[in-house]
C-alpha cells in the first residue's frame, strides 16, 4: 500500500552523481543528488480537487477503504489502548500498539481459508513473502510494513474514520494528543467487534501484546472470527456499520445525507446492471450517458436522481482531467521523440506541429487544419452534434455514448490519447455537455460549487469552460487555442506543481534556454485517471450484505437488506 497515491513510474535524471563507481575518485559533498527518485502519479495536481468532490458525496470512503471491517478492528484498538491506560497518552505511543494488531489481523484475512487471497489488505507486499517462507512458523508482531507511524489505520483509514463519527482525532481535540473512539457510536462498535472475536485464543490470551511473536495456528483460528469476510456473520457489529454508513446514528450533517444517497445510488446502480460485470470504466459510462455501448442500461429511480447529477459532476471532472493529463503526456512524448532530453526544446515547434494536425471528421468540418479554421465554426459543430444527440441524458432519458460511431471514438480518441487538437475538442464537446444538463434541470448550488471548485491554483471547470467561451466568442484559432491552452494549463500548471513538490524530483519538464528540457519519468503510455472510489464503494456494500457480490461480478444483485436501504 506504500505510495499508493504517488506510485513511482519511472526514473529521472538527476542534478548531481550518486556514490562514485570503484576506482573513481571520491566526489565532494556538495554533489549530493538535491531531489529524490519519486515522481508524482498526478503531475498536474488535477487529484486534489477531484478527491474534494468525491469527498462530498462519498465522505468516509477514500479510494483504497474497500474492507468496512478495518473500521471495526482500528477502533477496537483504539479503545483498547485507552481502556488498558497506556502510557504516554499520545499518537506515537497509540501508533506503536496498533501496528502489532494490524499485523495480525490483516494476517488473519490472508490465512482464511473460505476465499483466494483478498484484494487491498495492508502490508501485503510484505506479509504473504513472510508466510510463504514461514509457513509455520510463529509470527513476528514487529513486521515492518509501512514507513507511518501509526500503520494503515494513519496512512489510509484514520481520516476516513474521523468523518463517518467513529474516532475523535487528536487534531480535533485541544484536551489530549491521542485520538479516540467518538462518543456511544465508536464506543459501541469497538465492542461489538469485540464481542465477535471473544471467543477466540488470541482474544483471550495475546490481544495486549505487542512484542515477540504469537503461534500461527493462533491467528489462523482468529480469521474464524475476525476476516473481512466475517463481517456477515457478526449481525451487531454489521448493522451498526450500516447504520454509520447511512449516518442514521450520527449528528446529522450534509456529508452523512450525501454518502447515504451515494449508497443507496449504488444500490441502485447494481439492480439494474445484475448480470453483466462492472468497471470503473463502464460505471463512467452509465452514470454519464444512461448506457454503456455495450447493452448495459441504467435509468436512475426519482430518490437518488439529485445525487446521481452530483455524480454527474464528478465524472465530468474526470473526463476534464483526463484531457489535461492527456496533453501533458503527448508534450512529453513529443520532448522524448524529439531529443529533447539533451537540449533545450523551442516551443514554437510544437505549436507548429499544432497547426497541421488535421480536425476529425466527426464534427463536420472535413479534414480541415487546426491552423486554418476558427473556433466558432468548430464549437458550432460540437454545438449541433450534442444537441441532435441529447447528450447528456436528462429525468429517465437513455443515449448511447454521443450517438454517432464518429462521436464515440471521437470520445475514445480524446479520452486516452487527448493530442492537442482532439483535447481542445473534447473539451468543448464536455462544455456542451453541461449546457445541455443546465437546459434541461436546474443546478443545485451544491452541484454549481463543484464545478466552480479549484484550489491551490487548480483550474475549476467553470473557470476552464469560461476561457472556452472567451476563445470562442473571440473565433480564435484552433491551433492557437489547444497551443494557448498547453502553455497556461499543462506547462506553467505542470511547473507550479514539480516546484511545490521539492526536493521530490517530480518534473516531467524544465524551463531551459528560453525552451524545455525534458526528463523520461516513464509517462510515455498515459497516467492513471484518479479513482472515482467505484471499486471501494462496491467492495463495502458488498461486505456490508447489501450487495450479493462487489460489482465487477456478473450477479451482484441487491439484497433484501440492500433492497430496505434503496428504499429508504
Amino acid at each position: 500500500m506504500a505510495g499508493a497515491f504517488s506510485s513511482a513510474v519511472g526514473g529521472s535524471a538527476v542534478i548531481a552523481s550518486d556514490a562514485p563507481t570503484a576506482g573513481s575518485l571520491d566526489l565532494p559533498r556538495w554533489t549530493t543528488p538535491s531531489f529524490r527518485r519519486t515522481p508524482g502519479a498526478y503531475p498536474l495536481g488535477v487529484e486534489a480537487v477531484a478527491f474534494s468532490q468525491l469527498g462530498q458525496v462519498a465522505s468516509g470512503l477514500p479510494v483504497l477503504s474497500r474492507h468496512p471491517r478495518y473500521w471495526s478492528l482500528y477502533t477496537y484498538a483504539v479503545k483498547r489502548f485507552w481502556d488498558t491506560g497506556r502510557t504516554p497518552q499520545n499518537n506515537v505511543a497509540l501508533g506503536r500498539f496498533v501496528r502489532p494488531h494490524e499485523v495480525v489481523f490483516a494476517t488473519a484475512a490472508l490465512l482464511c481459508d473460505r476465499h483466494e487471497e483478498l484484494p487491498s489488505i495492508i502490508g501485503r507486499d510484505t506479509f504473504v513473502p513472510w508466510l510463504n517462507q514461514h509457513p509455520d512458523g510463529d509470527l513476528p508482531l514487529d513486521l515492518n510494513y509501512l514507513q507511518q507511524s501509526l500503520g494503515g489505520y494513519g496512512q489510509v483509514y484514520r481520516g476516513a474514520m474521523g468523518d463517518l463519527g467513529l474516532i475523535l482525532l487528536a487534531d480535533n481535540n485541544p484536551t489530549v494528543r491521542l485520538d479516540a473512539p467518538f462518543g456511544d457510536v465508536g464506543k459501541a462498535l469497538a465492542d461489538a467487534f469485540e464481542a465477535a472475536i471473544a471467543g477466540t485464543t488470541w482474544a483471550r490470551q495475546y490481544r495486549d501484546q505487542v512484542e515477540g511473536t504469537i503461534p500461527l495456528g493462533v491467528v489462523r483460528e482468529l480469521a474464524q472470527a475476525s476476516c473481512f469476510c466475517r463481517l456477515k456473520d457478526s449481525a451487531t457489529e454489521r448493522d451498526l456499520l450500516i447504520k454509520v454508513l447511512l449516518g442514521e446514528v450520527q449528528p446529522p450533517s450534509e456529508s452523512h445525507r450525501a454518502r447515504a444517497d451515494t449508497v443507496r445510488m449504488f444500490i441502485d446502480l447494481a439492480a439494474a446492471t445484475d448480470g453483466a460485470a462492472l468497471s470503473e470504466e463502464r460505471f463512467w459510462k452509465l452514470t454519464t450517458f444512461g448506457a454503456d455501448g455495450d447493452g448495459g442500461v441504467w435509468q436512475p429511480r426519482a430518490n437518488v436522481q439529485a445525487i446521481h447529477r452530483r455524480w454527474q459532476v464528478v465524472c465530468l471532472r474526470r473526463l476534464v482531467n483526463g484531457v489535461l493529463n492527456g496533453m501533458l503526456v503527448h508534450l512529453v512524448r513529443w520532448g522524448l521523440e524529439h531529443g529533447g532530453t539533451v537540449r533545450s526544446l523551442d516551443l514554437r515547434d510544437y505549436g507548429e506541429a499544432i497547426s497541421r494536425m488535421t480536425l476529425p471528421v466527426a464534427i463536420g468540418l472535413g479534414d480541415a487544419c487546426a491552423g486554418g479554421i476558427g473556433l466558432r465554426k468548430v464549437a458550432e459543430g460540437v454545438h449541433a452534434a450534442v444537441w441532435s444527440q441529447g447528450w447528456p441524458p436528462v429525468a429517465g432519458a437513455v443515449s448511447e455514448p454521443l450517438g454517432e460511431p464518429a462521436l464515440r471514438d471521437l470520445l475514445d480518441r480524446g479520452r486516452h490519447e487527448a493530442a492537442p487538437v482532439i483535447g481542445l475538442l473534447l473539451l468543448l464537446l464536455a462544455r456542451e455537455r453541461l449546457r445541455h444538463l443546465a437546459e434541461h434541470v436546474e443546478l443545485s448550488t451544491a452541484e454549481l460549487r463543484m464545478l466552480a471548485e479549484s484550489g491551490d491554483d487548480r483550474v475549476g471547470i467553470s473557470e476552464l469552460f469560461a476561457w472556452l467561451d472567451d476563445k470562442v466568442a473571440c473565433d480564435q484559432d484552433v491551433a492557437d487555442a489547444a497551443f494557448e491552452l498547453i502553455r497556461l494549463r499543462i506547462i506553467r500548471q505542470h511547473l507550479r506543481i514539480a516546484r511545490g513538490k521539492l526536493p521530490e524530483d517530480t518534473f516531467r519538464f524544465r524551463q531551459e534556454g528560453g525552451g524545455l528540457i525534458f526528463f523520461d519519468q516513464g509517462d510515455r503510455n498515459g497516467l492513471n485517471p484518479v479513482s472515482m472510489r467505484f471499486e471501494a464503494i462496491g467492495s463495502a456494500l458488498a461486505e456490508l450484505g447489501l450487495l450479493e457480490a462487489t460489482l465487477d461480478q456478473a450477479t451482484h444483485a441487491p439484497t433484501e437488506r440492500g433492497l430496505q436501504v434503496l428504499d429508504g
